[in-house]
């Protein structure tokens, strides 16, 4: 007896796509090949763009938690870079007023300057100390009450005073003429 003629085995579909065919989903084995064959013939690029939806998805996944935990620390940066120039902003504002009060005190500082050690301020400083060394003098005189010595060595030192400060005020005017 003859065995009976089988037909020849279906091969099986293969995962990956030949050049016209598109890869298909796992688990494909589980549908009928007539389903299969309709998926690859008839709508090969509705199961083109599905595969690629869930194949890749995974990759898209990934890269989007990247992105999110790039972003986070994005976030963080600026946050933290936001506090530091309001930080800075307020020490700034607080140089601009140290700035403002020492151009206050240095315009006083020289107004002070100026006024006492200008020539006019020196010259009316030194005729203020001959007038008084002059009364000094005539106090002197008034008050004389017999000591000779003491009285001249009194009287001699102020006058002394007196003739220098008469010799400075007038080289000082002199300078200040030429």
């Amino acid at each position: 007896m003859d065995l009976p003629h089988l037909p020849p085995k279906p091969q099986k579909i293969e995962s990956q796509p030949s050049s016209n065919q598109a890869s298909l989903p796992k688990n494909v084995n589980l549908l009928p090949f007539v389903v299969v064959e309709d998926l690859l013939t008839k709508h090969q690029s509705e199961l083109e763009d599905y595969v690629l939806r869930l194949n890749d998805c995974q990759d898209i996944e990934k890269q989007n938690s990247q992105f999110q935990s790039k972003l986070k620390k994005l976030l963080q940066l600026f946050e933290s870079t936001e506090t530091r120039r309001r930080e800075l902003n307020v020490e700034l504002s607080s140089l601009q007023k140290l700035e403002a009060e020492y151009e206050i005190k240095w315009e006083q500082l020289n107004n002070l300057v100026s006024r006492s050690f200008s020539h006019e301020a020196l010259a009316v400083t030194i005729q203020n100390n001959l007038e008084i060394l002059e009364s000094q003098s005539s106090v002197a005189e008034a008050n004389f009450k017999g000591d000779v010595d003491q009285f001249l060595g009194q009287f001699l030192e102020l006058r002394t005073k007196y003739h220098l400060q008469r010799k400075l005020l007038h080289s000082w005017n002199q300078a200040g003429d030429s």
